[in-house]
């Protein structure tokens, strides 16, 4: 098993290599296009190293998703977790193979079916938008006290930071807590759907009060976005706690499809 688990090793890795030499040729032949090397030693050493552990993040995070939702270990869980990840990401289409290859592997494993369909649609769309709030949070507060657009939007990229990262702190807070939960897909989907309750409510409000002539919707939107995109990171923790608390207790109180 040991041998042919190196094999199987040794021959990706050697087939990584070829593929990425193949593309840095190729973009070293390109006119007017900077070499791989060039790029990256002309690239700034701290931005090079937030990017490595941005993508070190994004696979240990999903490993950590993937053990909460399936109870697999957690090398088993990375494992899987960065073969639909690394490799779906050279396909075409990128989302839909990887989740075609952590279903497959899920099936392979005895997952059931349906189990397996929610658990790789998770992952391909929970991981994405947990790395994207947790990365775009301090870009947006960033860009809020630093740029100069006026004051009032300042403020609103300003929530939206601190929402982006609010989400993202939810996120990690499910998958750290509930690691025994085997009810984590539906808890997580009753989350999400709370919070987009509460936006499209915003939304929906804003239109009304510009249709109606009290307020032009350029102003009452960005004011009802921001403070609402806050309040529905609120509503999506008390709901999934809510949902976890009644799913832990009293299962036969809400109808779960596994």
């Amino acid at each position: 098993m040991g041998r042919s688990r190196a094999i199987r090793l040794g021959t990706g890795a050697a087939a990584g290599g070829v593929l990425l030499g193949a593309v840095m040729v190729e973009v070293a032949q390109a006119d007017g296009v900077r070499s791989v090397g060039e790029t990256v030693r002309g690239a700034d050493v701290a931005l090079l190293v937030a990017a490595a552990a941005a993508e070190a993040w994004r696979y240990l995070f999903s490993g950590a998703l993937l053990r909460l939702l399936t109870g697999f270990q957690y090398a088993i869980a990375v494992r899987i977790s960065t073969a639909a990840l690394a490799l779906g990401a050279l396909v075409p289409g990128a989302q839909l193979p990887g989740g075609g290859i952590a279903f497959r592997e899920l099936r392979r494993r005895a997952i059931p079916r349906r189990r397996a369909l929610a658990v790789s649609t998770a992952l391909i769309l929970v991981v994405p938008a947990a790395s994207l709030a947790l990365l775009s949070g301090p870009a947006l507060l960033l860009a809020g006290t630093k740029s100069d657009l006026p004051s009032s939007w300042r403020a609103i990229l300003d929530l939206l930071g601190i929402a982006a990262l609010m989400l993202a702190a939810a996120i990690l807070l499910v998958v750290a807590v509930g690691r025994r939960a085997h009810h984590a897909p539906a808890s997580l989907g009753f989350g999400v759907g709370a919070w987009l309750a509460v936006v499209a409510g915003a939304v929906a409000c804003s239109l009304e009060l510009a249709i109606s002539g009290t307020v032009p919707l350029g102003t009452v939107l960005p004011a009802m976005l921001g403070v609402h995109v806050l309040i529905g990171v609120g509503e999506a923790v008390i709901t999934v706690a809510a949902v976890s608390a009644v799913l832990s207790t009293r299962p036969d109180v809400v109808r779960v499809v596994a």
